[in-house]
């Protein structure tokens, strides 16, 4: 009885699966024979109107997109154009600024090395002074100041006895108006003057 049962459960559905399927033919049917086959007079030119209508707008429409789409490309070139030269500017100015920068640590050396050379020189201009100046003063007796008066103008000046007899005079203009500063500068500058072999008059103005 069980077997019977389960037997007739699948002959049911199969009678609904004959069914459906005999449904669904049908439909198909129906479906089928109410599409025409080839459309005829006044309908197939009315359809070949719309579709050449059809066909123009859309080549229109096509028209307009290419238009647009040109002018995007334009314009995007030109962008990438503008931000390629933005670009160059932009990496020359930090070349530019780099070798300004690198210009610049150089001089600053230079300047440097000089500013040392500059001094070094100063000590040795200076060493070289100092021995003069004492050279002068072993080669010294005395030291006096003269003073003469000529045609109005007051001549001052210095008087040097040196050790080997020989006396060196220096003429001084306005030699009471100087200051004493000024008057120790003359005396320097003569002393180191005569500390020479070569000894020649010398007028300090």
């Amino acid at each position: 009885m069980a077997n019977s049962n389960h037997n007739l459960k699948y002959m049911f559905k199969t009678e609904e699966m004959k069914a459906a399927s005999e449904s669904l033919r049908d439909l198909f049917s129906n479906l089928v024979s109410e599409i025409p086959l080839k459309v005829v007079g006044k309908s197939s030119e009315k359809h070949n109107k719309c579709m050449v209508e059809s066909e123009q707008k859309l080549k229109e429409e096509l028209a307009e997109v290419n238009v647009v789409y040109s002018g995007k490309c334009e314009n995007l070139e030109r962008l990438q154009f503008e931000f390629n030269r933005l670009k160059k500017e932009a990496d020359e100015k930090t070349t530019q600024e780099k070798t300004i920068i690198k210009k610049k640590a150089e001089l600053e050396n230079q300047y440097s090395t000089l500013s040392r050379s500059k001094i070094s020189s100063q000590d040795e201009q200076l060493k070289e002074i100092t021995k003069l100046r004492y050279k002068a003063l072993r080669n010294m007796t005395q030291v006096r100041f003269s003073f003469e008066t000529s045609d109005s103008n007051r001549l001052e000046g210095l008087v040097f006895n040196m050790a080997n007899n020989k006396t060196k005079c220096f003429t001084i203009n306005n030699l009471s108006k100087l200051k004493p500063d000024q008057i120790s500068d003359h005396i320097m500058a003569a002393m180191e003057a005569v500390s020479g072999t070569n000894y020649t008059d010398i007028s300090l103005e």
